[in-house]
């Protein structure tokens, strides 16, 4: 059991659930007043949190950014060399 103003790894990742799924039933909204209603949910989320863990939450958000990002970049040099290479084939044929 975690000490008062602590929290157990397992609440965290519950946190960390529901601040994602905040985010993404905001990210999956049509309308502008849904918007508001997923914004409003994502507001109800994070208040409960402390400022720390909001902010591990949001460090974690980008450090899942920046690892997206940088696998994107590989995705982009891979087809990059595999089109090189169909381009280099369909001249020798």
């Amino acid at each position: 059991m975690a000490a008062w103003g602590e929290t157990s790894k397992e609440e965290e990742d519950s946190q960390k659930e529901e601040v994602v799924e905040a985010l993404m039933a905001r990210s999956k909204s049509k309308s502008n007043l849904e918007s508001v209603e997923s914004l409003s949910q994502l507001k109800d989320t994070v208040h409960g949190l402390s400022k720390t863990k909001v902010m591990k939450l949001l460090f974690a958000i980008m450090n899942e950014c920046e690892t997206i990002t940088a696998k994107n970049c590989m995705l982009k040099d891979a087809c990059f060399e595999l089109k090189r290479m169909l381009e280099f084939l369909n001249g020798t044929n």
